[in-house]
């Protein structure tokens, strides 16, 4: 069983210095989605703060219809997902982490214009979502696709010691692989 064993990884070795496996020159060939190849071995260990984007939007929890305008305008949502997430935080100097919250909740926000001469608390007015995986600062690349792959998710926030630092993206990290950077 030894030699077997030990054949088939220095031959599955000696073919991803070749070319890629069968399975993802299928998945091109076919335009099937597929998580990207890291070719260096120092990616897997790389940091998602050296890649995460620092520009983000952020809402506070209380808020006015001039904090949603603002965040919404702050979004770096340029295709107008209405699935994209903005971080829900205590105030937006601490950016401490408390929810999630999506582009087109705060437009339903918006046009309801449920505001008075107060501001409103956004976890009895919404729908926010406390389940939303954040990443740690320093969350390694490799466990960063993993929870890609097993969360299903197109981004998510990194934090650090409860603080929002950044926005982590998917199409970020395959670019990276396929351009040979990761």
């Amino acid at each position: 069983m030894l030699p077997v064993l030990l054949s088939v990884l220095v031959g599955e070795a000696c073919a991803r210095r070749v070319s890629v496996s069968i399975y993802e020159s299928f998945a091109v060939s076919k335009n099937l989605p597929f998580f990207p190849h890291m070719r260096k071995q120092s990616s897997f260990s790389l940091p998602a703060y050296k890649i995460m984007h620092k520009v983000f939007a952020t809402v506070p929890r209380y808020v006015d219809k001039q904090d949603i305008e603002e965040a919404l305008l702050r979004a770096d949502n340029f295709s107008l997902d209405m699935k994209y997430m903005f971080a829900i935080v205590d105030n937006l100097k601490d950016s401490y982490y408390l929810g999630s919250v999506t582009w087109e909740e705060l437009h339903v926000m918006l046009r309801n214009d449920k505001f008075g001469t107060g501001k409103l608390d956004l976890f009895q007015i919404s729908n926010i979502d406390l389940r939303m995986l954040r990443l740690n600062f320093a969350t390694s690349m490799n466990d960063a696709l993993n929870f890609f792959d097993l969360h299903k998710q197109k981004a998510f926030f990194v934090v650090k010691e409860g603080k929002v630092r950044g926005k982590l993206y998917l199409k970020d990290i395959v670019e990276l692989c396929n351009t040979g950077q990761l």
